[in-house]
C-alpha cells in the first residue's frame, strides 16, 4: 500500500463530503461522491483478486493478466500512450463508454469494437484513495487530446462535478462537454492495491 498521504488529504475529504449534500444531486446520486469505480469483465475481475491488485494497461498486456478487454481499439488508438502506464478509474457509475460496451452483444452490434459481457464493479472509498499521494485526476476524458492530470485540492474542487454527476438528458448543444465531463478519472501509476476496496457490485 502507498501510505503516503496528501499535505491537502483533508481538504479533498471535507469537498468529498459537500459534494454529498449538494441541491442537484438527488437521493439516486447522493452516494456517488463517496466511491471511485472501476469497472471490468468478470473474469478479469478474479484476476484482480487473486492478485490483489489492478494494473495498468502496459503491465497487465505484459503480464497477460488482461483476459478480455474492455476498451475499444479504436478509443484507445485516440488515447495518449502515457495514460496506459496508468490504473484508470472514474468519478461516477454509468459512464458513456459502459453503454457502449456493457452486456452480450454479438459481433455486428458491438460499439467501436469493445465488449464488457458481464460488468463487475470494483468500489473504492473515495477520501482514502484520493488522499494517497500517487492519485491523481482529470477534469474530463483522458481519450481527449491535451486532457491533463492534477492531484491538488484546489484543482479537485474545480472540477465540475455538476457535469461529471450529470444523469439527465443531453441536449445536442451540450452533449460534447458533458459526455467529456462524465469520463473524468482518477488515476494511480503502474499498479493499485485492493486496501481501499469497499465493495464490489455484480451488475
Amino acid at each position: 500500500m502507498n501510505s503516503r498521504i496528501k499535505a491537502d488529504a483533508n481538504e479533498i475529504q471535507t469537498h468529498i463530503d459537500d459534494l454529498q449534500k449538494v441541491s442537484w444531486l438527488d437521493k439516486s446520486r447522493s452516494w456517488w461522491p463517496r466511491f471511485i469505480f472501476h469497472f471490468t469483465n468478470i473474469n478479469n475481475a478474479v484476476s484482480i483478486l487473486e492478485s490483489g491488485k489492478m494494473l495498468s494497461r502496459t503491465r497487465s498486456e505484459t503480464t497477460g493478466e488482461m483476459i478480455t478487454d474492455n476498451a475499444s481499439p479504436i478509443v484507445m488508438g485516440q488515447t495518449e500512450i502515457r495514460w496506459k502506464d496508468y490504473v484508470r478509474l472514474y468519478f461516477r457509475p454509468r459512464t458513456p463508454t459502459q453503454y457502449n460496451n456493457e452486456g452480450f452483444r454479438p459481433i455486428a452490434q458491438r460499439e467501436l469494437n469493445s465488449h464488457c459481457p458481464v460488468p463487475v464493479y470494483f468500489m473504492f472509498n473515495s477520501k482514502k484513495l484520493l488522499s494517497r499521494e500517487n492519485a491523481s485526476f482529470s477534469k474530463g476524458s483522458l481519450a481527449t487530446s491535451n486532457t491533463t492530470i492534477f492531484s491538488d485540492a484546489k484543482s479537485f474542487k474545480e472540477i465540475p462535478f455538476h457535469l461529471v454527476y450529470h444523469d439527465d438528458r443531453i441536449e445536442p448543444y451540450e452533449r460534447s462537454s458533458i459526455v467529456f465531463h462524465r469520463h473524468a478519472e482518477v488515476v494511480v501509476p503502474n499498479e493499485l492495491d485492493l486496501d481501499d476496496l469497499s465493495h464490489m457490485v455484480q451488475k
